[in-house]
């Protein structure tokens, strides 16, 4: 499964570089010529947090959906003890996933 951190970086792209590096972001691969700025100033870590969360959003609602419907028709379909226990633990799986926060989902 992807890393939504990763997705979300590879989303947002670089941070902002100018030909004069005087306007560049800080964190740019060439910097910004103005010592006086530190940190972000172009609003991409601000973009990558917010496509991060809405990724890992989205991530977990398929998740809930997943375990809601392994929930609701193991039972009907499996018989057999070994597969009934296989299911147990597919839902014990879901519910995980459907659980786990942006940085936690495998």
């Amino acid at each position: 499964m992807t890393d939504t951190r990763a997705l979300a970086e590879e989303i947002a792209g670089g941070h902002y570089e100018c030909d004069d590096s005087w306007y560049s972001c800080p964190l740019s691969p060439d910097g910004c010529a103005d010592s006086r700025q530190e940190g972000c100033t172009c609003g991409r870590d601000s973009l990558v947090q917010k496509i991060d969360a809405a990724l890992a959003d989205e991530r977990r609602k398929v998740w809930e959906e997943a375990y809601e419907y392994v929930k609701q028709h193991h039972f009907n379909v499996v018989t057999s003890k070994h597969a009934t226990k296989t299911c147990v633990v597919l839902e014990d799986y879901f519910r995980a996933q459907a659980q786990a926060g942006p940085e936690e989902g495998a």
